[in-house]
């Protein structure tokens, strides 16, 4: 079988464990909440790339790396699950929230259990990929926390950003590859090692500021969920704090000091795309995939450095579609 056909199979044996979980829990209730979050048609992009980095240690995808591959896609969603509570965000991929539909409670609830469950599913790994999962989560949660903070605070700049959103996306992408690469083997040269950590680092980077950018510019129809949510939640993306370090003189500052939502609304975008901001987080999105590139020419030759290259070239295609000056 080839590697495009393992990994395919592989990656459709992730997503039947996902509709399956419901299995693991004998309280109604949680079954329907599990039924209902499977129906969220997801990217797989985070158990992609934990298949991906399986494949570098030329072992076929067997049942304990799919089953780490689908413990990372949980990490995931019961984050999102939790994010979306504190965001107090009412869509996902066009479907009400789990909070909106079952209560915050459930959706409290039903996030630890994914956690759980994706430590069990971990547990047939390696010591240095389960680590990685548990660390992992640490750094997830340390994220979330400086989000909080940065929201209460009018005057963070852009290398705080870029830290908050290391410990949120860059560290979800980053660990993702390391899980695949340690799950059967460990004795990685180092350089190896630093070079993927430093490819999921970047790529993630340019993911969040690409889905930063999508939030202030496009249509919930193209998203599939709410947009302009960060700025209604006081948090400042990168499109923004460009515009702010920029302009300090701008209305912009002086809206947002204000919580003027319905000046906000109407011409936030309009104000960034004119002011080229929009533009300049688009060209930094693109300094990191280019970044990425440069590391994965350091990593051992096959099939899998096309398949990562193709990661950030969607990615810009992806930006492309929309209009940023």
């Amino acid at each position: 079988m080839s590697y495009q056909n393992q990994l395919d199979l592989a990656l459709s044996e992730v997503r039947t464990n996902l509709l399956e979980v419901s299995k693991a829990c004998q309280t109604p209730l949680l079954k329907d909440a599990l039924n209902y979050v499977s129906q969220i048609p997801g990217k797989m992009l985070r158990p992609k790339l934990t298949l991906i980095a399986g494949t570098i240690s030329d072992v076929n995808p067997g049942m304990d790396l799919i089953r780490a591959a689908t413990a990372l896609e949980l990490l995931h969603i019961a984050s999102l699950i939790h994010d979306d509570i504190l965001d107090e965000s009412t869509e996902r991929r066009t479907l009400p929230t789990v909070h909106v539909k079952f209560g915050t409670p459930v959706a409290i609830l039903l996030g630890d259990w994914m956690l759980a469950h994706s430590f069990e599913l971990m547990s047939h790994s390696s010591d240095m990929a389960r680590q990685e999962f548990a660390d992992l989560t640490k750094r997830l949660c340390e994220g979330q926390f400086l989000e909080a903070e940065l929201k209460s605070r009018d005057n963070y700049q852009i290398k705080d950003y870029f830290q908050m959103v290391s410990l949120k996306t860059g560290c979800m992408f980053e660990s993702s590859l390391m899980i695949g690469l340690t799950h059967h083997r460990t004795d990685w040269n180092p350089s190896v090692l630093k070079s993927l950590r430093q490819f999921g680092t970047t790529f993630g980077i340019a993911f969040q500021i690409a889905d930063d950018i999508l939030d202030l510019c496009s249509s919930k129809e193209f998203t599939g969920k709410d947009t302009q949510n960060d700025i209604r939640q006081g948090l400042r993306t990168l499109p923004v704090l460009l515009a702010l370090k920029n302009d300090q003189d701008s209305p912009l500052l002086h809206h947002l000091k204000q919580d003027n939502q319905s000046w906000l609304e109407k011409n936030l975008t309009t104000y960034l795309v004119s002011g080229t901001y929009m533009g300049q987080a688009r060209d930094m999105a693109e300094d990191y995939i280019k970044k990425a590139d440069e590391e994965l020419r350091k990593l051992p030759q096959g099939p899998w450095i096309e398949d990562l290259s193709q990661l950030g070239q969607g990615l810009k295609k992806r930006l492309s579609q929309l209009f940023v000056s």
